[in-house]
């Protein structure tokens, strides 16, 4: 039972370490950075002033100004073209998927808390369901979230033309790399949680097995074991749910490369 309490310790830590992770993510600006070269002072600036770093809510330009990106949810996107509506569409899906995952995080270590009080094996289930679901989540707006920055660069070249874009680096920042170990760890989370509950099974059935040992067969006799339909609806829960995360990802993939095939209207685009 030690090593039991470990995994639910661990499996605790993790979510709360996944949840400041994501969390800091998604409120920092360094989730993709611009890097202008200086290529002689063609565009009007330093290389300095027309860098940029940029996150899900806004975008900073030079060193300290910031400006709000433009709003994926509003009525004005509605009138832009389509290669353009791809794209916010993609960042529409970002800014609603990880704090969703965050959410998750936090309902999951709840009743995570709350299940390894109680030691109810189908909430224990649920709990690590819960944590692989927001890591798929998390997992899934972040490749989202490449995909969106790729396509929001091409579209400005193809835009502008590629000479606008000589000279500039793209990389993705510090932010980006907290939200991948923030899924990382919900997944450790989850799996830490569903070992658990595999070993608390176990446990279960080596502490019956000892009781008719030490007591006799007889005494057990007539005692009938078993795991209701709540265990089962658990772990189908559990598949159905990492299973929805991989659909996203292959859903979004095909979405971008059907896009590109379609002609759009030139449109500015800010990154």
């Amino acid at each position: 039972m030690a090593f039991l309490a470990a995994l639910f310790l661990s499996a605790a830590l993790g979510a709360l370490l996944s949840f400041a992770l994501l969390a800091a993510a998604v409120a920092s600006d360094y989730w993709y950075i611009l890097e202008v070269a200086n290529t002689g002072g063609s565009r009007g600036g330093t290389p300095l002033q027309l860098s940029s770093h940029s996150g899900l809510w806004r975008t900073c330009e030079g060193q300290n100004s910031c400006v709000p990106l433009i709003d994926p949810f509003s009525s004005d996107s509605l009138e832009t073209s389509p290669s353009l509506q791809h794209l916010l569409s993609l960042h529409r899906t970002v800014m609603v998927v990880l704090p969703l995952s965050l959410i998750l995080i936090v309902c999951g270590w709840v009743c995570g808390l709350l299940s390894s009080l109680s030691q109810s094996v189908p909430l224990l289930l649920l709990t690590g369901c819960y944590f692989l679901l927001g890591g798929a989540l998390t997992l899934a707006g972040v490749s989202i979230y490449i995909s969106y920055s790729h396509l929001a660069f091409v579209e400005t070249a193809r835009v502008y033309g590629a000479q606008h874009v000589q000279g500039v680096h793209i990389s993705f920042g510090w932010s980006l790399a907290l939200a991948w170990g923030s899924c990382a760890s919900e997944v450790l989370s989850g799996a830490l949680t569903l070992a658990g509950v595999s070993i608390y099974i176990s446990y279960s059935h080596l502490a019956f097995v000892e009781t008719a040992r030490v007591y006799g067969a007889q005494h057990v006799q007539g005692v009938h074991i078993s795991f209701g339909w709540s265990l089962a609806l658990a772990w189908g829960s559990c598949a159905s749910e990492v299973l929805s995360g991989a659909l996203l990802l292959i859903a979004a993939r095909f979405l971008s490369l059907r896009q590109r095939q379609r002609p759009g209207t030139p449109q500015s685009v800010v990154i």
